[in-house]
């Protein structure tokens, strides 16, 4: 596959020197560049994405009239943060599993895996 090249970037010497700062041993500026523009990338991806769920949902309940109360999603929010910062989030289907089991299934279900 051939290469091709992103626009020259000027910045500050202190931003410079604060990326060159964090380089890991090995990585060059331009590797971590790269790196940089790909995590944003899909960041922004995903962001798009997660909208575009919430706009479906939006309109499904006005469509089903079928609304979650604010109890429930500070009730989920706090679980997805649990689960987040658990070693077992990384395992999917522990995920909507446990979603489901506290009768959460309908957030599992935009994303079967």
């Amino acid at each position: 596959m051939k290469t091709a090249s992103l626009p020259s970037l000027r910045v500050n010497p202190e931003l410079r020197s604060a990326a060159e700062s964090v380089l890991q041993e090995g990585e060059t500026l331009s590797g971590f560049i790269e790196d940089s523009i790909r995590s944003n990338i899909e960041r922004r991806q995903n962001q798009k994405v997660f909208i575009a769920r919430g706009l479906l949902s939006r309109e499904k309940a006005k469509e089903t009239v079928e609304y979650i109360s604010e109890e429930k999603v500070l009730t989920v929010s706090h679980r997805f943060h649990v689960m987040f910062t658990s070693s077992k989030f990384n395992d999917f289907n522990f995920f909507v599993s446990t979603l489901r089991q506290h009768g959460c299934g309908h957030f599992a279900a935009y994303d079967e895996r």
